[in-house]
């Protein structure tokens, strides 16, 4: 399944395939579902917390004490609306404070699809970290998406 991957920062919107994500990423994750945690090695230095339900879920990622990423992944246009509101509320408030974050980006697309808010810890890492994340968010659509199937 291909989906639009948002990022409300910046506005860009990429297709993202769901089904290249290999099998033993998905299964660690769905693992980790709902209660979240500590992601496995080697990335342990990261944790993830998950809201919702699979088909409209939000997730956070965090390094220690630092948010660094809030999204959310839907798959159901009835529990769209809502979910998109959260993940825009949460980043709205953020961007307050963190002058950096920007202001403007697409409206909401018919679901499926998945949208991310880079938090200031992110906006100053590397692009390599910043990539990483993507890889991260992208893997618990695909998580998320098959667990409804």
């Amino acid at each position: 399944m291909i989906i639009p991957h948002i990022t409300l920062n910046t506005g860009h919107v990429a297709e993202i395939d769901l089904s290249i994500v290999d099998a033993d990423t998905i299964r660690h994750l769905r693992a980790m579902w709902p209660q979240g945690g500590k992601l496995p090695a080697p990335l342990s230095a990261y944790r993830i917390e998950f809201g919702g339900v699979p088909s409209a879920a939000s997730f956070s990622l965090w390094r220690g004490s630092e948010p660094l990423v809030i999204a959310g992944a839907c798959f159901d246009e009835a529990a769209a609306a809502g979910l998109w509101e959260q993940i825009e509320s949460l980043y709205l408030d953020a961007a307050e404070i963190a002058l950096e974050l920007g202001t403007e980006y697409p409206e909401r697309p018919v679901a499926p699809w998945l949208v991310i808010a880079m938090m200031p810890p992110l906006l100053n890492s590397t692009p390599p970290d910043i990539h990483l994340m993507a890889r991260i968010e992208q893997a618990v659509a695909a998580m998320l998406y098959w667990s409804e199937k």
